[in-house]
């Protein structure tokens, strides 16, 4: 990584920083976590993994895993939203945005060229 990346980089983590402060819990896309070592961070693929038949005793709903983690923030780029439409079954695709209207409201969009191109935008959600 060169530094002109490391700028971006981190003028990404500070955009994201005046959303959700340290010490957060935070549920977010994976490749984020860089920008948010100061947050008790858990990856958003944990709605995957927590929902598979196969997760054995772990096996939750993703409203069951945010209400036991009681995150404070979601923050999810583009593609990884687009991942949750693609991917979860249609249970789980409905649970989320029930939960999310129900529990929590979104904050920010960061858009423009402070994101890295291939996350899109990045949306920040804050729980009640």
């Amino acid at each position: 990584i060169d530094g002109s990346q490391v700028v971006r980089v981190t003028r990404l983590a500070e955009r994201i920083h005046q959303y959700v402060p340290p010490g957060s819990r935070v549920v977010g896309s994976t490749p984020l976590w860089w920008g948010m070592r100061d947050t008790d961070y858990r990856s958003y693929l944990l709605f995957f993994y927590k929902t598979r038949p196969d997760a054995g005793p772990y096996k939750t709903t993703i409203s069951g895993y945010l209400d036991d983690y009681h995150p404070q923030y979601l923050v999810l780029t583009r593609m990884a939203i687009g991942e949750l439409q693609k991917y979860l079954s249609p249970r789980d695709f409905a649970d989320w945005p029930t939960y999310m209207s129900a529990h929590a409201r979104k904050i920010a969009r960061i858009e423009g060229p402070v994101v890295i191109g291939a996350y899109g935008f990045i949306d920040v959600w804050r729980f009640d």
